[in-house]
């Protein structure tokens, strides 16, 4: 969802939406939770992604650290900012190789050779997609600090 406050209103699902409702007002109004965001070069005090008025240096919650995406909150909102993380994480984290979770599994290096002791990356949930479109997740050699982004259909294909 894109917002250019240069329109005069916005349609967002079918709803003309004022000018003077910023994005976060406009979620916040209607209860909607807000997604991750890339948290580089941003404020750090007095900034929240769930309420109006954000009080007190800002945390965050990360759902891939190593592309720097997660959620900003205040003091205020930590207990629905976790909610919100771990709802996120549960429902969209790892997209289609989320069977994967947990498992041993099989990811081919650029050597060639297909390895069998990788796991999905614990701490990148955060879904990419490469130069066709196609969905690709972070995967972590188990033991090693080796890591690589793997389009899911492949690992799906690797692993059955």
């Amino acid at each position: 969802m894109s917002f250019n406050h240069t329109l005069v209103t916005h349609v967002v699902d079918g709803q003309r939406i004022p000018m003077s409702f910023s994005q976060k007002e406009y979620l916040i109004k209607n209860q909607i939770k807000p997604e991750p965001i890339r948290l580089v070069m941003v404020r750090w005090k007095d900034n929240c992604q769930f309420c109006d008025e954000p009080e007190g240096e800002s945390e965050a919650l990360y759902v891939g650290m190593e592309y720097h995406m997660g959620f900003i909150f205040c003091s205020k909102c930590v207990d629905i900012a976790k909610e919100t993380c771990e709802n996120w994480i549960s429902e969209f984290g790892y997209g289609d190789a989320k069977v994967f979770t947990g498992k041993r599994i099989k990811v081919l290096r650029s050597s060639g050779e297909l390895e069998d002791d990788w796991e999905l990356d614990p701490t990148n949930y955060y879904i990419l997609y490469d130069d066709n479109g196609e969905q690709c997740v972070s995967c972590k050699k188990i033991g090693e600090d080796i890591s690589k982004c793997c389009n899911i259909k492949q690992l799906i294909k690797w692993n059955s």
